[in-house]
């Protein structure tokens, strides 16, 4: 696995500040180029790294799906 590279990394709400900055890094040194997208519990809620993109939480993946491929290909 160390030698894989992914597109797209997705953060939750549930995942500790300190993970996502931790994992951000790790996968920008692998991949600069692609992109982290935060989940946010609500339109208010602050995001915990610099993502690329956020999306609130809703019922409907369709906007994460969407994100998912116009950045990824």
């Amino acid at each position: 696995m160390q030698n894989q590279s992914f597109d797209v990394i997705i953060f939750g709400s549930t995942l500790p500040r300190d993970t996502c900055w931790t994992l951000a890094g790790v996968f920008r040194n692998r991949n600069p180029r692609g992109t982290i997208i935060e989940i946010l519990p609500s339109p208010w809620a602050a995001p915990k790294n610099n993502p690329d993109v956020t999306i609130v939480s809703c019922d409907d993946p369709k906007e994460l799906v969407s994100v998912i491929r116009q950045r990824a290909f």
